[in-house]
């Protein structure tokens, strides 16, 4: 791996055998952190992660939320909705009144139409009669 190498002459990037590219060996930190330094950094990281999130909250509800004259507009527009639904309710009613009106009306037509039928045939088979009565009575006398 070759290392960059500052003006100072030491090299900032070393390779992963513990010395710099150069040949030059830095001295190995041997001292763990310790309990507060950890603290403090895990502090640091989660104090960031949350200011991360609350901007994005922040900048998400910004641009998401409804002005106020947008807001009577959704209001009209939903009174709008419940008048038309209720609307729409009223004509289903309507026709559904309608349609057992016809149906009751429909079938008593067709119980005039079946009972006008049966009077028909019986006028015909009647007729019937009559004629063969007077052919016999002409065809006798």
């Amino acid at each position: 791996m070759r290392a960059l190498v500052p003006s100072g002459g030491r090299s900032l990037v070393g390779d992963w055998s513990g010395g710099l590219a150069n040949g030059t060996v830095l001295p190995h930190r041997t001292k763990a952190m310790n309990r507060t330094e950890f603290i403090i950094a895990a502090t640091i990281i989660l104090f960031g992660a949350y200011m991360l999130g609350w901007f994005t909250h922040w900048l998400l509800h910004r641009f998401t939320r409804v002005a106020g004259g947008d807001m009577g507009e959704i209001d009209r527009l939903a009174q709008s909705l419940h008048d038309a639904e209720e609307l729409r309710d009223q004509a289903m009613i309507y026709m559904e009144t309608r349609e057992a009106e016809l149906v009751n009306q429909l079938s008593q037509t067709e119980a005039e139409l079946r009972a006008a039928m049966e009077g028909l045939r019986a006028a015909r088979h009647e007729g019937e009669e009559m004629r063969t009565y007077i052919e016999r009575i002409h065809a006798a006398g």
